[in-house]
């Protein structure tokens, strides 16, 4: 199992086939991580491919505003959380290709445990 950053324990694969299916079910929870109101807060830009069933990238602007990427985890009510892989950059990873290098080791960890 892969762990969020608050220590959640989160299943692989997930029920997820797409970010519109999570976004909805985030909603439904009560949660407000797709709000428009959140995303333009954090200048968030979720991308729209889903890793095994549970995982995606987004782009956001911390507080020394250079954009990064971090990757969240959506339990199976729809509840999003970062996941911070062990050497991840403080604020998250400089590039796309470099979040999704660190979210493909975090997977084939787990194909191998």
């Amino acid at each position: 199992m892969v762990q969020t950053k608050y220590g959640k324990p989160v299943a692989v694969p997930g029920p997820w086939t797409n970010l519109g299916a999570i976004r909805d079910a985030n909603a439904r929870a009560g949660r407000f991580y797709f709000s428009p109101d959140t995303l333009r807060f954090f200048k968030s830009r979720p991308l729209p491919t889903i890793y095994a069933g549970r995982f995606f990238v987004d782009s956001v602007v911390p507080p020394d505003g250079r954009r990064c990427y971090q990757i969240n985890a959506a339990d199976n009510d729809g509840d999003v959380e970062r996941v911070e892989p062990e050497g991840m950059p403080e604020f998250g990873y400089r590039s796309r290709r470099d979040a999704i290098r660190a979210l493909s080791a975090i997977l084939a960890e787990e194909v191998t445990a």
